[in-house]
C-alpha cells in the first residue's frame, strides 16, 4: 500500500506509471511525474490538497489529485 508520502517521493525523482481504481471500481493508467518543470524553475505554481495526491498528468498536460488508497502500483522502468 502507497502513501502520500511515498508517491510522491517516488515520483520526485523519476517519471512513472501509475495504476489508479477509483472510488467507483474503475481502473486508470496515467504517466506521471511530480512536477512538470525542473525544481530552480518556480515559474509554475503547483497546487495542494490536504489528503490527496497531486502530480502531473504527462499525457494530458495537467494536475491530477489521487487518493493514496486508490494508487495499486507504480512502474518507474521501462
Amino acid at each position: 500500500m502507497y502513501t502520500k508520502d511515498s508517491i510522491n517521493s517516488l515520483l520526485r525523482i523519476y517519471t512513472g506509471k501509475v495504476k489508479y481504481t477509483k472510488t467507483c471500481g474503475t481502473k486508470r493508467e496515467y504517466m506521471m511525474k511530480y512536477h512538470p518543470l525542473t525544481a530552480w524553475d518556480k515559474r509554475m505554481h503547483k497546487p495542494t490538497h490536504p489528503d490527496r495526491v497531486v502530480l502531473w498528468c504527462l499525457s494530458n498536460n495537467k494536475w491530477r489529485y489521487l487518493r493514496p488508497e486508490g494508487v495499486t502500483s507504480i512502474q518507474t522502468e521501462f
